[in-house]
């Protein structure tokens, strides 16, 4: 979570009863450095953006182009891309720009590439989490959507589309033409290996975080479930939709646009008022 005014405050209030280990960014003047637990600043605000820590690494722009910086403010990975995603399990997928080539990488923590798609008019991908890559391309006038994993490999499904990693698991979409319900789009969560590990008939399936996720249907039987796809806590009204968890809390906003935060439980730590 990046720091901005609106959530200083919420954040003090249970930053005073947990101790925080991992640097936040921070804006000074116009530029993104890193506070601290204390609100030291501890890496120099002198990039134009600044993104959250991750595996120890964290995502630093320099003019128009992103690299890596570690927590002691060494920039370990040159900024040379024109995106960058967090690194997750020693991997990170970054987007190249050069010319008329457009590529997207797997690269691991030293910069090396590991897997590269190149972008064509045939072929599309994008970020898919955990060190994979999403990818749509065109055949014979159709289009085949399939994850490439960092050894080169295809994973491909019954699905129609998906989302990308998080926590080992996927949101994919399932075209279900027996389904009694109107919505024949129905979402599961898959696994690395393409097959479905969470059955569900699920309109809404968000990226897991601290082994949880938010599911609904249509708006309606709102759920946090966890990794087996058992029912944590049911989101009632006012509360309307729920951030990802991180150290224990997620941000949760209400029917009137305010937020508050709460547990993995589904306790409100924090009322929504801000």
């Amino acid at each position: 979570m990046r720091v901005t005014l609106a959530l200083v405050a919420a954040l003090a209030a249970f930053a005073q009863a947990e101790e925080a280990v991992a640097l936040r960014p921070a804006q000074v003047d116009k530029k993104w450095g890193y506070i601290d637990a204390k609100g030291t600043m501890v890496i120099d605000a002198v990039y134009r953006d600044a993104y959250e820590f991750s595996e120890g690494l964290a995502v630093v722009c320099v003019g128009p182009k992103r690299g890596y910086v570690d927590a002691k403010g060494v920039l370990v990975i040159e900024p040379q891309y024109s995106d960058a995603a967090p690194f997750a399990n020693g991997t990170a997928v970054v987007e190249r720009k050069e010319g008329k080539l457009h590529a997207l990488r797997v690269i691991d923590r030293e910069g090396k590439t590991v897997v590269e798609v190149e972008q064509t008019k045939d072929l599309e991908a994008r970020d898919g989490g955990e060190g994979f890559l999403l990818v749509r391309e065109r055949v014979n006038d159709e289009w085949r959507r399939y994850f490439v994993g960092r050894d080169g490999k295809r994973v491909e499904g019954e699905w129609v589309s998906a989302d990308p990693f998080s926590e080992g698991l996927a949101a994919a979409t399932f075209f279900r033409p027996e389904s009694l319900s109107a919505k024949k789009d129905q979402k599961s969560y898959i696994g690395p290996d393409g097959k479905v590990v969470l059955e569900g008939t699920w309109s809404r399936a968000d990226p897991f975080s601290e082994g949880l996720a938010y599911t609904d249907w249509l708006g309606t039987n709102r759920w946090v479930i966890d990794r087996q796809g058992k029912q944590v806590f049911e989101l009632l009204p006012p509360l309307m939709t729920v951030r990802p968890f991180s150290e224990g809390r997620a941000a949760v906003q209400d029917q009137n646009l305010r937020w508050g935060f709460l547990d993995t439980t589904g306790k409100l730590v924090i009322p929504v008022q801000y």
